[in-house]
């Protein structure tokens, strides 16, 4: 005599499969995510940086700016104010810089 088999059901896998498909698609949205959260913040850093390249390049002008502006005062010589006269071309620049860090340099 034969013994009827019992029939497993499907539902607990179909269940299983289910759950593990969410969980995989789960988590490679989360990494999609994290590398595009992660190319952001590398671009902000990015500009971030150039930014204050250009503010160091400004700052260093202005310096020598003074100084020549000094030199001249006490000398009277007009070869001090080479380095004043390439600050103010360069400040009337640095706004540009500011709207388009990656476009344009100062150049000492």
């Amino acid at each position: 005599m034969k013994q009827p088999r019992e029939k497993l059901s499907l539902l607990p896998i179909a269940a299983m499969l289910a759950v593990a498909f969410l969980m995989v698609a789960t988590i490679a949205y989360l990494f999609y995510a994290s590398g595009r959260s992660h190319d952001l913040a590398t671009v902000q850093s990015k500009t971030s940086r150039q930014i204050q390249d250009i503010t160091n390049e400004l700052l260093s002008l202005v310096k020598d700016a003074e100084t020549g502006q000094r030199g001249f005062i006490i000398t009277g010589r007009e070869s001090y104010l080479e380095p004043y006269n390439k600050a103010m071309a360069a400040a009337r620049l640095s706004r540009a810089m500011f709207n388009a860090p990656s476009s344009v340099s100062l150049g000492k």
